[in-house]
């Protein structure tokens, strides 16, 4: 199993009926100022040059992202298992060469 697949998992559990109470009472709206403090931070790191710390923010943000991706699977609206491969087609779309085959 990935670590992408545990965090899913983890994210989950935590929003179960028998999980953490304050996950369980989220949404979309709630989490708003949560994903833009991560994206703040990340973006100070990515400013800074400070890589080491960039690595943890990104993963903040990973985290923010598979939780908006959680409360999207649990109203029917996608799931963080459709997302990547959306987001590829989407990708693709706008920028040719991601879609050629690697040489």
């Amino acid at each position: 199993m990935s670590a992408i697949d545990d965090l899913r998992q983890t994210m989950a559990r935590l929003r179960a009926p028998d999980g953490c109470p304050w996950d369980r009472e989220q949404n979309h709206q709630t989490l708003t100022r949560c994903l833009i403090d991560e994206c703040s931070e990340l973006l100070e790191t990515i400013d800074q040059l400070d890589l080491p710390h960039m690595r943890e923010e990104l993963g903040d943000v990973l985290v923010q992202v598979i939780f908006h991706a959680q409360l999207a699977a649990e109203r029917a609206i996608s799931t963080s298992t459709t997302l990547p491969g959306r987001s590829t087609r989407s990708w693709c779309a706008v920028i040719p060469m991601s879609s050629a085959p690697a040489a």
